[in-house]
């Protein structure tokens, strides 16, 4: 009875030892399973665009070009840009792990001056980041500008033509060629090339006759050079006429 008592409690240790074995086993396979995520990832060495200085009469084009580092397929379903003047486009939307892939941005500068920050924003199947951001940034120049660039001849109480000068340059020496105003009552004069300036800053006059009643008035002189950068510089004015009754353009007292 002894042998046998021994012999059971012999077979049941051996049972537990097996269970708790086969425990241990369950519980690395577990652990393994755990430390290896299988998930697509989103990966951008250079996600910020620097493109310096361009002129604003041109675009701005590159290519951000990013990886799968992930160990499943990454999908882009959009790239979407920070305003209507910046263009996003994915080269392709599934990206095999290990693979590369380019979204390619342009930017137009048309109409911009100064620094400029635009991002775009990335939809994908990266859980840890499903937004990631670019950003593109830089300063926009203007190859032919005025001085001022607008003028505003404020609230004009008298009947006397009222007067404002404005110089159009250029960071190399330029050529006027013809120069002319949209606004009724308003003459535009060239005054000349500026001294020591080799020919790039002209200066103008705009010459603005009084109207026979009180009231706004507004319009713009355009200005041509050789500059095939820009060729046309546009200079817009505008001002307020507050004569007294009777005393408009022609009265006589």
């Amino acid at each position: 009875m002894k042998t046998k008592l021994k012999i059971e409690r012999c077979g049941g240790w051996k049972k537990v030892l097996a269970v708790a074995l086969a425990g241990l086993a369950l519980g690395a396979v577990a652990w393994a399973d755990e430390g290896e995520v299988l998930k697509a990832t989103f990966s951008c060495a250079e996600p910020v665009y620097d493109f310096g200085s361009a002129l604003s009469t041109a675009a701005v084009t590159h290519s951000y070009v990013f990886k799968n580092t992930g160990k499943l397929t990454l999908t882009i379903s959009g790239a979407r840009a920070s305003c209507g003047c910046t263009v996003a486009k994915v080269a392709k939307d599934t990206i095999p792990p290990g693979e590369e892939g380019t979204i390619d941005v342009t930017f137009n500068l048309v109409g911009r001056l100064g620094y400029q920050l635009k991002t775009i924003t990335v939809t994908c199947n990266d859980p840890d980041q499903p937004n990631p951001v670019l950003t593109l940034k830089g300063t926009v120049i203007k190859p032919v500008w005025a001085s001022p660039a607008a003028l505003y001849m404020g609230r004009i109480a008298t009947p006397e033509a009222r007067q404002a000068t404005f110089s159009v340059e250029s960071d190399q020496p330029m050529t006027v060629k013809s120069w002319w105003t949209t606004g009724a009552s308003a003459t535009v004069e060239y005054l000349g090339a500026a001294d020591g300036m080799e020919s790039r800053r002209h200066d103008f006059r705009l010459t603005v006759e009084a109207p026979g009643a009180e009231g706004p008035f507004n319009g713009d002189v355009r200005v041509e050079t050789d500059d095939v950068r820009q060729p046309e510089v546009m200079i817009p004015y505008t001002g307020y006429w507050a004569i007294p009754a009777g005393a408009g353009a022609g009265s006589q007292e």
